[in-house]
């Protein structure tokens, strides 16, 4: 995406390297062109971009840049609407309106195959395999559009020598920012808790009984790939929604 954005003329002097191809060749310097990934503002000037584009294009596909403002996540958007029609809208004017900007949408995926009639091969989402399910990464969370769930795959540690460090890689790997495994993710928060009370250092070796606990847990992190949750919350147009929340 980054790429894809070009950089204003008076500020690619600010953006240069050196490069060279062999250790005997002399060092060249290149003015970049475009947004650099690593640099402080890239994110900033990418998302910024976008939003511009919607701005000035908005007339002419209204659709597709409310759908920009609402429902990117930096590179990646994801979307739905209640029917089929609509979606063809969304996606009509999504690809209509990115194209003024030499944006094109790629790696596209749906629970309903007939929206992907006319999008090449090679701009189709990849599928890989996952409980002998075609399954893709879904903004980092394993999703099967055929049956339109999200799944849980976790690579417990397999560290004999358990520590401060070691667990709290161990809940790193739960990466679910829906919340839907919470009871799972927040024993493990308690237990890491635990150890910071009890002052232990980064890599000292936890006593027999916490790390049979840890042990434990790792085994029953296994559990989470037998899970699998309908994406879909509601069904049909809903006039009103009521949230609650409990703390």
């Amino acid at each position: 995406m980054y790429r894809q954005i070009a950089l204003n003329g008076q500020d690619r002097a600010f953006y240069q390297i050196l490069w060279r191809d062999r250790p005997d060749e002399e060092i060249k310097t290149y003015e970049l062109c475009t947004v650099t990934y690593g640099t402080a503002s890239a994110s900033f000037l990418a998302t910024r971009a976008l939003l511009y584009l919607a701005e000035e294009e908005g007339d002419k596909f209204p659709v597709g840049a409310s759908t920009i403002k609402t429902e990117f996540y930096v590179d990646d958007i994801f979307t739905g609407a209640s029917t089929l029609e609509e979606l063809k809208c969304i996606k009509r004017e999504l690809r209509g309106i990115l194209q003024r900007g030499g944006l094109t949408l790629k790696k596209w995926c749906s629970n309903n195959n007939s929206l992907l009639q006319d999008i090449p091969h090679e701009e189709k989402e990849q599928f890989f395999q996952l409980k002998n399910n075609d399954v893709i990464k879904t903004l980092g969370v394993v999703w099967d559009p055929k049956a339109d769930t999200f799944f849980y795959k976790v690579n417990a540690g397999e560290n004999k020598h358990i520590t401060k460090r070691t667990v709290l890689a161990d809940i790193a790997r739960l990466y679910d920012p829906l919340g839907l495994i919470n009871p799972v993710t927040v024993l493990a928060k308690i237990f890491l808790q635990r150890l910071w009370k009890l002052n232990f250092n980064w890599d000292e070796a936890l006593p027999q009984s916490l790390h049979q606990m840890c042990i434990q847990f790792r085994m029953e992190l296994s559990n989470l790939d037998k899970i699998s949750i309908e994406r879909q919350a509601m069904w049909g147009n809903v006039d009103k929604v009521e949230f609650h929340a409990f703390s």
